[in-house]
């Protein structure tokens, strides 16, 4: 199977061979992405990103392979309700109607989809997004030629890979997603994704990090904040940092709010390498291919 994100910047994929529940890496891999055909997590040249793809993914041969794939940045957004008394025969459609009345964008527009996650007590979890931003991802795969089995949201991904052996993703775990185009704040109650936000940072000076932070620093301790008011009053939160390195006094201040320590992700418990891969893969792969590893790690 490969899992396979697709950014503004590169596209990265990863390569599994699975066996009952064991996974292994057997390759990964990246090509830059061509300049403007992914922008804000919306593709907008389908046949240079398709291209692009092909050029690079054809000698590997995955056309014949299972393929998820996750668009970094996709706006989307997420609700959590329950829907007594419906029939399983009417849920889909119920659940399209209750996410229209919520959310700016007309039914007809709107692609849908939602989990009845096990110990919920009910509870629906739903993602939506605009329809024609899946329409454009699906058809840059088909000219590179992939099917893609699943499109996943880069939250999900993060959380499988940062969601070890021993746990099953229950408590609190909040996910700082820190790239530079598309910074986000997920928080995660039960493995239920309760909120979610992109973060405004400054881009108009690309590469350096001093512009970044003033716009995504006092972000993150808000929503840090605004998480603990509204889902989760007593606990501990784990928060995970993926991406830039926090600033000392960024993660001091986050560091007070939490009375612990942040947590980086360095490594992906829940697969195995390869004999062949190179001598520190597995951080190389915690730092740049977390989200395609959270794609591989889906379960069925």
């Amino acid at each position: 199977m490969i899992g396979l994100v697709v950014d503004s910047r590169e596209c990265t994929w990863v390569r599994v061979q699975q066996k009952g529940e064991r996974r292994r890496v057997e390759s990964y891999g990246s090509c830059p992405t061509p300049a403007g055909a992914v922008q804000n997590g919306i593709v907008r040249d389908p046949a240079d990103l398709g291209a692009a793809l092909k050029a690079a993914l054809l000698p590997a041969r995955f056309y014949r392979e299972k393929v998820a794939v996750c668009l970094s940045g996709l706006q989307f957004f997420v609700r959590s309700f329950s829907l007594p008394g419906i029939k399983p025969r009417d849920l889909a459609r119920a659940v399209s109607y209750r996410v229209a009345a919520e959310v700016p964008i007309p039914l007809e527009d709107l692609a849908v989809d939602y989990q009845l996650p096990p110990g919920a007590g009910g509870a629906i979890v739903a993602v939506a997004t605009r329809r024609t931003n899946l329409q454009q991802l699906v058809l840059a795969l088909q000219l590179a030629g992939l099917t893609p089995r699943v499109i996943d949201i880069e939250p999900y991904c993060l959380l499988r890979a940062a969601t070890s052996r021993q746990s099953d993703g229950r408590g609190a775990t909040a996910i700082l997603s820190l790239h530079r185009e598309s910074p986000q704040f997920s928080f995660f109650l039960d493995g239920i994704l309760r909120f979610h936000r992109f973060l405004p940072a400054n881009h108009a000076v690309a590469g350096q990090e001093a512009d970044f932070w003033p716009g995504v620093g006092p972000e993150l301790g808000r929503s840090l904040a605004f998480c603990r008011q509204e889902f989760y009053r007593t606990g501990a939160i784990r928060v995970l940092v993926t991406g830039i390195p926090l600033p000392a006094e960024i993660s001091a201040t986050l560091e007070s709010q939490l009375a612990g320590p942040l947590a980086h992700l360095t490594t992906v418990e829940r697969v195995e390498l390869a004999p062949s891969l190179p001598a520190g893969a597995a951080a190389e792969l915690a730092a740049r291919w977390a989200a395609a590893l959270g794609l591989v790690l889906r379960r069925g």
